[in-house]
């Protein structure tokens, strides 16, 4: 009889039930994953697999999720609205369901998780069940909400009191003091910009800390320095019920003093600046939840379409994605200069302070930093950072 890839025969030569039970090497594989609770669904949404990140997620051991009802994890209101049943009809549909919603663990709290239902076919392309990925990104929603209610309140304040205080100088001063200390000691990186040019007027330290320049240095440069195509982008999106232009939540690549990108949300709200037009940007880091999340669902979906999935060299690939580690060998293959550089980046050191260390030009750092990334096969500074202390580098 036939073997479908859960290791089970095909129902479709044996008319008697067969229970859903993952191949012992998926099982495997999917247990041996933390930080993400990834799991297995029947086609009528019953449980049929364990992981290590379920228990850390979620709180669930083995014996207690197994056959358990999908329906446990999601909270009462989206159960009585059906939600979990049009999760697996996209998913049935489309192929995969995004899931990022309000969800339970076992003790009843709730946690915001980010995740996604991808559909499981067997080679006639009938639908045989589902894999769930879900992460625990209660602490990032509670960030994005916190930066949404700031930037509600610092729009209402400087709303009202412009309106208050437009009567005399004294309290329109007033009122932009007020605005500049929000600005100035607010958690989040924030900028003031022409409206016109897009060249920066200030910034906060935050902004500093993100960018990695210095005030003073910013303000010689434009938006679209840092970001990719800024003043391109359509700027009504996502505006206000007043109809005031503006955008919340973009996703960006933000380009550093160093050269390296990072992912951030971006929020735009107009702004008086001199009798002229300005915007108000204000930017959250999300770099390291997306790379994390890229990469683990690159690695289930190369699991899943590759024919041999269950195989050893498989588990090997999705390991390597997921512990960064890479061929050891390739450390000899560094040039004496190369190494010297890699190990300054190892110790947290700037491009300039690298160069002043090394007696170089900082466009020569940058030269060998491209070459390092290529020989040891990274693409950031971060992960060449990881690869060099993983092998005592820079220590």
């Amino acid at each position: 009889m036939p073997i479908n890839l859960f290791g089970v025969p095909d129902p479709r030569e044996d008319e008697r039930h067969i229970p859903f039970e993952p191949h012992p090497s998926y099982r495997q594989l999917l247990e041996e994953i933390r930080g993400y609770a990834v799991f297995m669904l029947t086609r009528d949404n019953r449980i049929a697999s364990w992981s290590r990140g379920v228990e850390e997620t979620l709180g669930y051991g083995r014996d207690e999720f197994i056959g358990q009802s999908g329906n446990i994890l999601f909270i009462p209101e989206d159960v009585a609205d059906g939600e979990p049943g049009k999760e697996i009809e996209t998913a049935v549909r489309e192929g995969t369901a995004g899931d990022n919603r309000w969800h339970l663990k076992k003790d009843g709290r709730r946690f915001w998780a980010n995740g996604v239902l991808s559909a499981i076919h067997d080679q006639a392309g009938e639908v045989l069940g589902f894999v769930k990925v879900m992460r625990d990104n209660t602490e990032q929603k509670e960030a994005e909400d916190a930066l949404q209610r700031a930037q509600f309140e610092l729009e209402r304040r400087v709303e009202e009191r412009t309106a208050e205080l437009r009567e005399t100088l004294e309290e329109l001063k007033r009122s932009e003091r007020l605005f500049a200390a929000i600005f100035r000691a607010g958690p989040f990186a924030a900028a003031v910009i022409h409206g016109a040019d897009g060249r920066f007027v200030e910034v906060n330290e935050a902004f500093c800390r993100l960018s990695g320049y210095r005030e003073d240095e910013v303000t010689e440069l434009t938006i679209d320095d840092l970001t990719d195509h800024y003043s391109s982008q359509p700027s009504r999106t996502n505006s206000g019920p007043d109809g005031r232009d503006g955008f919340r939540d973009r996703e960006l690549q933000f380009r550093t003093r160093d050269d390296e990108l990072r992912t951030v949300l971006a929020s735009e709200v107009r702004v008086p600046l001199n009798g002229e037009g300005g915007r108000l940007l204000m930017f959250f880091d999300i770099t390291e939840r997306k790379r994390g999340e890229e990469e683990l669902m690159q690695a289930i979906q190369d699991v899943m379409q590759d024919a041999s999935w269950f195989s050893r060299s498989v588990v090997e690939r999705l390991a390597e994605i997921r512990s960064g580690t890479v061929d050891r060998t390739r450390v000899g293959e560094l040039t004496r200069r190369e190494r010297q550089v890699l190990e300054q980046l190892a110790r947290g050191r700037s491009n300039a302070d690298i160069a002043h260390e090394l007696g170089i030009a900082t466009q020569t750092v940058r030269n060998y930093i491209t070459s390092v990334y290529e020989k040891i096969g990274v693409r950031s500074r971060v992960e060449a950072v990881v690869w060099a202390r993983e092998r005592g580098l820079g220590l």
